[in-house]
């Protein structure tokens, strides 16, 4: 969803640190979908704030290689 693997790496680490960050009478029936769960909802946040951060580039765009 993000598109490069680093992004996806972080997006996991975020979630196993939000997972063992839980207050501990918040009991986690279910670790692996509390997990798909949080990783899928940070990956449509990074998407949507990526949306806002691109910009149009305004230099010169460079010609296509020749072979």
């Amino acid at each position: 969803m993000v598109g490069t693997v680093a992004e996806s790496e972080d997006l996991v680490q975020e979630a196993y640190l939000r997972l063992h960050q839980r207050d501990e009478e918040a009991v986690v029936e279910s670790p692996r979908a509390f997990l798909t769960t949080v990783v899928t909802r940070l990956a449509i946040d990074h998407l949507r704030s990526a949306r806002r951060r691109r910009e149009s580039y305004v230099g010169p765009w460079l010609p296509e290689p020749l072979l």
